[in-house]
């Protein structure tokens, strides 16, 4: 009996542990062979760059399980082999710097970005910034109730939705790779580069703690993040952003192709990027049926038509602002003032009446969203002609400036014309002597005076018409005619004379220009300047600043008959002067003093004399510097009826002159030459004409007793040094 019962216990014994057995070898998770691999994208971390892999339990907690490889190339690549393991779950995380997308260039400092993941269904795997940014939110909705599968998909449509990026939503983002080229890539490119734009290595990895804290429990982002996401995405430089990913796997031995990212952007703030540039696979079209559009004065409303197959507004995706050199006008305008109303086919515009006699030219602009595609519509409105016109501070300074080197660059020139004709002594001014005798030289101080007070002049019109031209362009014509006038004296008195065009720099070292090949460069300016420049009657005020910029058309009438007489053209001066005559807006004065006076009816350009010049100190005090006179116009006149063989008229111009200075009159051309020297000499002599008037008529070697070459002057020496392309003149 006792053998019996120990015997079944014993059987009992082996059976429970046998059972036993059984239960703790079901208990043990099955393990797997899983090859795992994929690339690390913020752009590409670096070759060299930590990943680690954390084997996860059933609640996605570390299984205590981890295993550790490096990136294997630029591109991100990394592989762990073949794994075995227990969990469906596991966590990778990667470590190193990489390569920024937006600057071009690799990161200065290290980064880490997180996957979690069921390599169960995948085990090619890439780790990037989405990836990242979702892992807190999965854990969090897993601690809720939900599966690994449901949880990673709310994640990710909640996560690219804060993006505007939904429609991306139903791949994985661990499959999302920015070389892949397609939207996906796309999409984690832009959302990439919002990350990065603005921040330094140590701010991304904050940045990115932020988003994440942000996203884990509310399954989106606050406001203010979204404004700042929506407004760092419309300000993203998308073609370098292109440039800089394609030349970085270009240099790695790797092409490929990135979609425009543009359409992965919110532009108008509905919460779907891209849907307000149209279909990209068609050509855009946004135009304006004209594209100025004429305003009246008084004002009114227009309608001008918009052909366009793409969304547009009239606001900008952003305003780059350019910087002036002038950031204020030279003359006193007006901004137009009007109310548009977009329509799905033209734009309605409401004009207020015009605010000034000279109105600002104005664009209305529409733009695609992207900014990529825009139609100007230039509004020009007529300026309302009672308005007066007034020069702004600006304006001022800088016209005060030219004119007081313009004066006295033409005071030189008066000095010359009165001491190398000998129309006045020097007087006590002894270092004169040489000019009056005619004993000049390249180190003659008046000489090189004159050469650099008339390019003091010059230059600085031509800093105000290098910054004019677009801005004012009205405006420049006026600078140039006024430009056209020293070059003009220079010609005279040096013959071929350095050009230096608007925008050019003074000091290099230029080559000469022939006086008919600067003529010709002037002539375009005086053409433009009678067309455009207003032919009414302008009274010139030395005593107004307006005056020296707003004037009338006649100016440049007179600069280019006198250029067109010392060619010899008469032809083409002698309608020029007549028409000034037969206008009737100048009046010859009864003398010379009242005809230099500020109050003279004969002047039509000249400056305000300073008494304290040399010119009023030796030669003659008078109000003003004249550049251009009546009486010239009347003595010119008559030299082109003569040369022209039309006797009576020259006979007729003369007399006006001597009449109106109680000079003797001629009854015919003979010794016309003889009666017009002695005119000119007493009633036009120092304003600067007389000269040229003996060299264009072929009478200065005669009349001054000099030769040939003494009808130029030397260029000066100091010119001569700094500038290898300028010869001097024959015979110095």
């Amino acid at each position: 009996m006792k053998k019996s019962t120990l015997y079944l216990t014993l059987i009992f014994f082996l059976l429970v542990a046998s059972c036993s057995d059984k239960e703790d070898e079901e208990s043990i998770p099955q393990k797997t062979i899983v090859e795992i691999k994929g690339k690390v994208e913020k752009g590409p971390f670096v070759k060299g760059s930590e990943v680690k892999l954390y084997e996860l339990d059933n609640s996605l907690k570390q299984a205590g399980v981890n295993y550790t490889t490096r990136i294997i190339s630029d591109e991100g690549d990394f592989d762990f082999g073949d794994l075995e393991v227990s969990s469906p779950y596991v966590l990778l995380t990667a470590d190193g710097y990489y390569f920024n997308e937006v600057g071009g260039d690799l990161s200065e400092g290290r980064l880490s970005l997180d996957a979690l993941v069921d390599v169960s269904k995948q085990q090619d795997i890439n780790v990037n910034i989405l990836t990242h940014l979702k892992k807190e939110r999965i854990l969090t909705l897993i601690k809720a109730g939900k599966s690994f599968e449901d949880a990673n998909k709310q994640a990710q449509r909640e996560l690219l939705t804060c993006f505007a990026l939904q429609e991306y939503a139903d791949k994985d983002a661990s499959t999302y790779s920015i070389t892949a080229g397609t939207n996906e890539a796309a999409a984690l490119i832009v959302i990439s580069s919002i990350v990065l734009t603005g921040k330094s290595d140590a701010e991304v990895t904050e940045y990115l703690m932020r988003l994440s804290g942000e996203f884990k429990n509310t399954g989106t982002f606050s406001d203010d993040v979204k404004d700042e996401i929506r407004k760092k995405s419309r300000q993203l430089s998308f073609e370098s952003i292109e440039d800089h990913i394609i030349e970085r796997y270009h240099d790695l031995g790797k092409t490929i192709e990135v979609k425009d990212l543009s359409y992965y952007v919110d532009w108008d703030g509905d919460g779907i990027a891209g849907n307000e540039l149209g279909d990209p696979d068609k050509e855009r079209i946004l135009r304006f049926e004209t594209d100025t559009l004429h305003v009246a004065a008084a004002g009114g409303r227009y309608e001008v038509k918009i052909e366009a197959n793409i969304p547009f507004s009239d606001h900008p995706a952003m305003v780059i602002s350019e910087d002036n050199y002038f950031s204020e006008s030279l003359i006193k305008t007006g901004n137009m003032s009007y109310t548009p109303s977009l329509e799905s086919d033209k734009v309605v515009l409401e004009v207020e009446p015009a605010e000034s006699r000279i109105m600002n030219n104005t664009t209305f602009t529409i733009y695609s969203f992207d900014g990529k595609n825009k139609a100007d519509l230039v509004l020009v409105q007529e300026g309302d002609p009672n308005k007066p016109l007034e020069l702004t501070q600006t304006g001022n300074n800088i016209l005060a400036d030219f004119c007081t080197k313009g004066r006295d660059a033409m005071n030189n020139f008066h000095i010359l014309d009165a001491l190398y004709t000998q129309s006045f002594s020097y007087g006590s001014k002894t270092d004169w002597k040489p000019i009056y005798e005619h004993q000049v030289n390249g180190n003659t101080f008046l000489v090189s005076d004159a050469w650099t007070k008339s390019y003091q002049a010059i230059h600085s019109l031509n800093l105000i018409m290098k910054h004019i031209e677009e801005v004012e362009p009205s405006m420049y014509t006026s600078f140039a005619v006024l430009e056209s006038m020293f070059y003009y004296e220079m010609a005279v008195w040096w013959g071929n004379v350095v050009y230096v065009s608007p925008g050019g720099d003074i000091n290099s070292s230029l080559p000469q220009t022939k006086i008919d090949e600067l003529f010709v460069l002037l002539e375009s300016d005086l053409q433009n300047g009678i067309r455009l420049l207003p032919a009414d009657n302008i009274s010139f005020d030395t005593m107004q600043a307006s005056s020296y910029l707003f004037y009338s058309n006649v100016v440049p009438k007179v600069i280019l008959a006198k250029m067109y007489m010392y060619l010899g053209e008469y032809d083409k001066a002698y309608p020029l002067l007549r028409q000034i005559i037969q206008s009737g807006n100048y009046t010859l004065s009864n003398s010379r003093t009242n005809a230099l006076s500020s109050g003279s009816k004969e002047i039509i350009y000249a400056f305000r004399q300073d008494p304290q010049s040399e010119y009023s100190q030796y030669i003659e005090s008078t109000d003003i510097v004249p550049a251009l006179l009546y009486s010239e116009v009347v003595m010119s006149a008559a030299e082109c009826a003569y040369r022209l063989g039309n006797n009576s008229e020259a006979v007729n111009y003369y007399n006006k002159v001597a009449e109106s200075r109680g000079a003797a009159t001629i009854s015919s051309t003979t010794d016309f030459m003889s009666a017009m020297l002695s005119l000119w000499e007493n009633e036009l002599k120092g304003t600067g004409t007389y000269f040229a008037f003996l060299k264009r008529n072929n009478l200065a070697e005669e009349v001054l007793n000099i030769p040939a070459y003494k009808q130029l002057l030397p260029i000066p020496w100091q010119e001569l040094a700094k500038n290898p392309n300028i010869m001097q003149n024959p015979g110095y």
